[in-house]
């Protein structure tokens, strides 16, 4: 029942939109005919509205009716616009970010340090021991006796 809703809620929304733009679904067709990567099912459209019809039809929607020198530039254009915005954005990002890196940086190495403290013993044993079977397998392979351990020639003498 709501999955029903929510698809009529959809078309609504995207005839809405269609009205809006003042274009037909004709338009929209051919348009998406002549420019294939705007209706390729991996292409992801921004968000403008609630159904991704209506957010594809919001992108699309400044292109209809131009040519692809126009569509072209168009893209050009919010590509820009994109990368101004983010040039801008980054001084304040980049701030937060160092902020947050010397304010808790000191408590997240103090953090490492003591996990490593406790994770020590058991690697380097876990190591120790994957050396040694790989050894002794080696040596298996190779018809040789594996040698005695340090510890043990030295209980033998």
């Amino acid at each position: 029942m709501f999955l029903f809703k929510a698809r009529l809620a959809a078309v609504s929304e995207y005839e809405a939109m269609l009205g809006k733009l003042g274009v037909t679904g004709a338009d929209v067709t051919e348009f998406l005919a002549r420019h294939p990567r705007f209706a390729s099912p991996l292409h992801r459209a921004d968000h403008y509205a609630g159904g991704t019809a209506a957010d594809r039809l919001a992108e699309i929607g400044p292109l209809l009716g131009k040519s692809n020198l126009g569509v072209r530039i168009e893209e050009a254009k919010r590509l820009a616009g994109t990368a101004v915005a983010a040039a801008k954005a980054a001084p304040g990002w980049l701030a937060k970010l160092h902020k947050k890196l010397v304010v808790r940086g000191p408590v997240l190495l103090e953090q490492a340090r003591e996990e490593w403290t406790a994770a020590r013993p058991v690697l380097v044993e876990n190591l120790r021991q994957r050396a040694k079977d790989g050894f002794e397998k080696g040596a298996a392979r190779f018809g040789r006796k594996p040698r005695a351990a340090a510890t043990e020639t030295a209980a033998v003498a």
